[in-house]
């Protein structure tokens, strides 16, 4: 057993839905779901939810129309509340995994190296009980091999056997679950992956992995053969986090109410920009370019529908906020058009590299140096006393862009204002 590698995947059962009802314990056995930014579309539902057939990605305002008989509660994503959860959810994993590595909001693998089939069923249920007891989430498990067989196990413990655990040491019950899954759940098969898959005769995991090699090498990349690999026991996938500096990094929103006013699009676009600039030094980087675009809704069938974007390139690679704020205003004079409503705005900053790279200066440009000790200061200030404490007065305009969030619950754990009361 000394030699063998095993991966557990923990994944936290409807996350947004469940962070919720940490705080709101109102809302068990009721059907909930989670509206994504702008109040949109779900982006998590409950069981009670998910039987009564609402989907992922569904317009909340069908859903609301359609389901309000069933007393649906709709709650408007709240994301410094989930992310608080999340991190208390991965320090709870790591009081007692030998290894940890998160992988995204509602997911950790654990390495378990070495351990026999009692020892990873022992430490996979303390680590669920823990995280239970310790931030009120259920969690399910599964382990594998390898991080793809791992991940199916997860899906096999939620889908499959709906216990919350499912360990794939044992090629026996690998080959009965491969059997059982559809292609299109496996990790690392997208949805054209799967369409040609199926076009090909190919409907379940088994079938893919015992699909011969010189075919996956022809007809698909090779992160769809790695995929394979996984599925027979062979570590291919280099496991990495979700905390690697991002090659582009897009801010957008669609606004709470139509906006049809220059300033209000300025306004937005500053504030974009400014949320931009922030995640792009948080991860050390610096922008050659940047691209400001905005856009009227695909369902408002009064008006001819209008796009249009501007890509501002740098002298030389920037991340000061004062820079993306002017290339911002600038860009919106230039995209706004007069009796046109908007619905949706953004910014995209691209050619994104350290700022510590080496890059042709400009012989009459800015001054590094201060730059980088103000915009220091500037994300001390923010982290210290929260986001938004110095911000720039461009954006203090009023105007109904905000995104829209009706059904927003109190920052319970990150704000000591909205704090629970115990009488």
């Amino acid at each position: 057993m000394n030699g063998r590698q095993a991966f557990i995947l923990f994944d936290a059962n409807n996350f947004y839905v469940s962070a919720e009802r940490v705080w709101r314990p109102e809302l068990e056995n009721k059907p909930v779901v989670v509206a994504g930014s702008g109040d949109g579309c779900v982006i998590s539902r409950s069981n009670e939810a998910k039987e009564l057939g609402i989907k992922m990605s569904e317009p909340v305002h069908l859903v609301r129309q359609e389901h309000w008989r069933s007393g649906v509660i709709i709650c408007s994503a709240n994301f410094p509340l989930y992310g608080d959860l999340s991190s208390r959810m991965m320090r709870s994993i790591a009081t007692l995994a030998p290894s940890i590595l998160t992988y995204s909001i509602d997911e950790a693998f654990v390495f378990a190296h070495g351990m026999s089939d009692e020892q990873l069923h022992q430490l996979t249920m303390q680590i669920r009980d823990r995280v239970l007891a310790w931030t009120g989430l259920a969690t399910g498990a599964g382990v594998g091999p390898t991080p793809t067989l791992a991940k199916l196990g997860s899906y096999g413990a939620k889908r499959v056997l709906k216990t919350g655990y499912c360990n794939l040491m044992s090629p026996i019950d690998r080959d009965q679950l491969l059997a059982l899954t559809p292609v299109g759940e496996v990790w690392g098969i997208g949805a054209a992956t799967a369409s040609r898959l199926t076009g090909m005769g190919v409907t379940t995991a088994a079938e893919f992995a015992m699909l011969p090699k010189h075919i996956v090498e022809r007809e698909f990349p090779i992160t769809v053969r790695r995929t394979q690999l996984e599925l027979n026991g062979v570590c291919a996938v280099d496991l990495k986090g979700n905390d690697g500096p991002r090659e582009m990094i897009n801010v957008g929103r669609t606004f709470g109410s139509r906006i049809d006013t220059l300033d209000s699009l300025t306004a937005a676009l500053v504030e974009f920009a400014s949320l931009a600039a922030s995640r792009l030094r948080k991860q050390g980087s610096a922008a050659s370019a940047m691209r400001v675009y905005a856009r009227t809704s695909p369902y408002d069938n009064k008006d001819a529908p209008y796009a249009k974007s501007i890509t501002v390139p740098f002298s030389q690679p920037a991340s000061d906020v004062r820079i993306f704020a002017r290339a911002a205003a600038q860009a919106a004079r230039t995209i706004f058009r007069s009796g046109v409503r908007f619905s949706k705005a953004g910014v995209l900053l691209m050619g994104v590299q350290p700022a510590s790279a080496m890059s042709q200066q400009d012989l009459f440009g800015y001054d590094t140096g201060l730059q980088d000790r103000l915009m220091s200061t500037l994300d001390e200030i923010n982290s210290r006393f929260g986001r938004g404490t110095v911000k720039l007065g461009r954006t203090i305009v009023a105007g109904g862009w905000k995104p829209r969030s009706d059904n927003l619950s109190p920052a319970y754990s990150c704000r000591l204002s909205d704090l629970k009361v115990v009488f």
